[in-house]
């Protein structure tokens, strides 16, 4: 037996939380938020929003972050920027 992990290895959402990324998408849909109030939180700074290609997606401990799972004293109220917009 192997000690390696095969290329077809499935990752948990915990997994992917603490290391991984999710698409626009997935990270609407886990935190529960409509299209509008993602993408205006991502101008707000509330949560950054990277590209690679054509496609776009967010860092699980930004997703973690934004969805309340972390405590961050930025995060209280919603108030404070966790991320700078670059226009």
């Amino acid at each position: 037996m192997s000690n390696t992990k095969s290329s077809n290895q499935i990752f948990t959402i915990a997994e992917r939380l603490e290391h991984g990324t999710f698409s626009v998408a997935e990270s609407k849909s886990l935190a529960g938020v409509s299209n509008t109030k993602f993408y205006n939180d991502a101008k707000r700074g509330l949560i950054k929003i990277y590209k690679r290609g054509n496609s776009s997606f967010t860092r699980g401990p930004d997703l973690k972050i934004y969805m309340g799972f972390v405590d961050c004293p930025e995060q209280r109220g919603r108030k404070k920027k966790l991320f700078e917009v670059v226009e």
